[in-house]
């Protein structure tokens, strides 16, 4: 018989035993992860800013993880070693995921605004759309070219688009 069988009265100092969590225990632990669910969906409807609203879901993120980790995979009750270990490797994927968001507004200026709907609708303006003439049209309306002012929505004009004939 393994010492994972031993009963109760057999356990020496170290052992590793069972450890027995009352329900009422982890009912309240799950209550606290369905609220904090239900705040990252009222976070994600409240616009504070990309990088702020990804901040706040990941904080809230990590303390559902946090609460999983200690007490539904035992971790509070285990070896204080595997806390170090789990500590040690949410350090490493907080500083990569930092370094990845430092540069995000770094290459804004490059992006085409309104491509992916132009790739979709492609059919639906003169002659197919050039790349090339959207990269220019957007440094135009970005103010690289004239003194134009940023176009936050996007406009299509009348003379844009073409009719479908079917083919």
């Amino acid at each position: 018989m393994g010492d994972h069988a031993l009963p109760p009265g057999d356990w020496k100092e170290g052992d590793h035993v069972p450890h027995v969590v009352s329900w009422q225990f982890l009912l309240g632990i799950l209550v606290t992860l369905l609220c904090l669910t239900a705040l990252t969906v009222i976070a994600a409807k409240v616009h504070l800013g990309s990088t702020l609203n990804v901040g706040v879901a990941l904080a809230i993120a990590t303390v559902k993880a946090t609460l999983v980790a200690a007490f539904f995979m035992h971790l509070y009750w285990d070896k204080p070693i595997n806390t170090v270990i789990l500590l040690f490797s949410l350090a490493l994927l907080s500083l990569f995921l930092g370094f990845s968001l430092l540069d995000g507004m770094q290459y804004q200026d490059s992006v085409i605004k309104d491509y992916a709907y132009r790739q979709m609708t492609e059919k639906n303006y003169k002659g197919g759309w050039d790349p090339a003439a959207a990269l220019e049209a957007h440094h135009h309306d970005a103010g690289h070219g004239d003194d134009a002012g940023h176009g936050e929505d996007a406009t299509h004009g009348e003379d844009d688009k073409v009719e479908d004939d079917g083919h």
